[in-house]
């Protein structure tokens, strides 16, 4: 008894940051996806900002955790839309408020999927695929590096946060991996909020700088690749 005792605050004190996220990922389940599941439409909540502003202000006092979480979530679950969240935030709280929680639940979410990646190559991904598979990946992974990550969060793509998994997988150092993800989100995001924010005082700036994120985000990838060309070790 006492040596398996042992063995488990090994394991905690070995582990406990990753399990510290996984609690994270419980308490997001329990605390806003299942009140969500229950009393809102959840594609509705996730696709309208003025749903997300109505959700978070019933919140109160909790409104900033709330916000969070929900920035959270649309990371940790690639199938909902990651724009309209940031927007929501800037109409609600303002730009630099909404940036600095905002960036902070992109960072949370971002980690989360990246242990989620360290998980699925030492478990799922050994055991399900074959030995001829897991080489071919392992070629492509291996050429994960902190560029790739930084050019990702460009990408107008409502999973842009994939590159975490495969991040994981490719067994990225995670430093490097978060340092690259912040610098990579804090322009998109940074702009996203913008445009909430300014819907606040100028119905005209709002839509035109939604026309020109629109513009920028199907051009800016191309754009940075050929100024970046990167040659990505894995270290």
């Amino acid at each position: 008894m006492n040596l398996s005792f042992q063995k488990l605050k090994e394991i905690y004190s070995k582990h406990r940051l990753w399990l510290l996220l996984l609690l994270i990922a419980l308490a997001l389940f329990v605390i806003v996806l299942i009140p969500i599941l229950i009393w809102v439409p959840i594609s509705k909540l996730f696709t309208d900002p003025e749903s997300i502003k109505t959700f978070v202000l019933s919140s109160e006092k909790w409104a900033i955790l709330v916000y969070v979480l929900l920035s959270i979530v649309v990371v940790v679950a690639p199938p909902l839309p990651n724009e309209i969240v940031p927007i929501a935030g800037g109409i609600i709280f303002g730009f630099w408020q909404a940036l600095i929680f905002g960036i902070l639940a992109r960072i949370i979410g971002s980690s989360i999927n990246y242990w989620l990646g360290t998980k699925i190559r030492k478990g799922i991904y050994v055991k399900l695929i074959s030995e001829e598979e897991q080489e071919r990946l392992k070629k492509h992974t291996e050429k994960i590096g902190w560029q790739t990550v930084f050019i990702s969060r460009f990408l107008p793509s409502t999973d842009t946060d994939l590159i975490a998994y495969v991040s994981g997988i490719a067994k990225m150092k995670y430093l490097p991996f978060i340092v690259a993800s912040f610098f990579g989100m804090l322009v998109p995001v940074s702009f996203t909020i913008f445009i909430g924010a300014s819907l606040l005082t100028n119905k005209y700036l709002f839509f035109s700088l939604v026309a020109f994120y629109i513009i920028g985000m199907l051009f800016a990838p191309k754009i940075i690749k050929k100024v970046f060309r990167p040659k990505i070790p894995i270290s």
